[in-house]
Formats: C-alpha cells, structure tokens, sequence
C-alpha cells in the first residue's frame, strides 16, 4: 500500500522505530557511529555500482533504486532526529544557500 508521508512524518515514523529498535540501550554516540557505518556501506555500494559503469559492466539500477536511495534517505531522517533538527525546513534553507549561490 503506497501511503504519502510528509517529511515529518518520515521523522516520526523513524524515531519511533529507532525507540523500540535502533540500539535503545546504547548511547547516542554509539548510535551516530553505527549509523556512520551503515552511511559508509551504503557510499560503498555506489562506488561499486560507478566502477562496474568504469569497467565496461554494466550494473542494474535495481540495487540503487532498491536499496541505496531510501537508505540514504533513512540515514538523514535519523541523523536529522539525533540532532534534534527539522529536516524539512533544514533541507529547504540549504537548497535556498545553494540556488542563491550559484546566481552571484
């Protein structure tokens, strides 16, 4: 079932997950560390789906489409709840930074 979630919602959704589930007894320094780990794999998978491309393979998209991108997206969404930020309004003014940026 395809339910549409607000970046918000994605947050909450995660934070209760991670209550029951994501090292509740450990330390929030364990916890971002593990995370960093889980961060690192995950950048791992892309430079091996890029070296396939760079060797002539030719890898399916299915692991990053399946995988890679909405663990990334968990990965900010938790990082996001440890550090007691509003992903959404975050996202937003350092996509404003950027655009104005590149119009100097």
């Amino acid at each position: 079932m395809s339910k549409t979630m607000t970046i918000q919602n994605l947050q909450d959704r995660i934070k209760k997950y991670d209550a029951e589930y994501y090292f509740p007894s450990e330390s929030e320094t364990f916890r971002l560390r593990h995370a960093l780990g889980h961060l690192n794999k995950t950048l791992g998978l892309i430079a091996t789906y890029l070296d396939d491309i760079d060797h002539g393979r030719e890898p399916t998209k299915e692991e990053m489409t399946d995988k890679v991108i909405p663990d990334l997206m968990q990965y900010s969404l938790r990082l996001a709840n440890m550090f007691d930020l509003d992903l959404e309004k975050q996202f937003i003014r350092r996509q404003d930074l950027i655009e104005a940026s590149k119009k100097k």
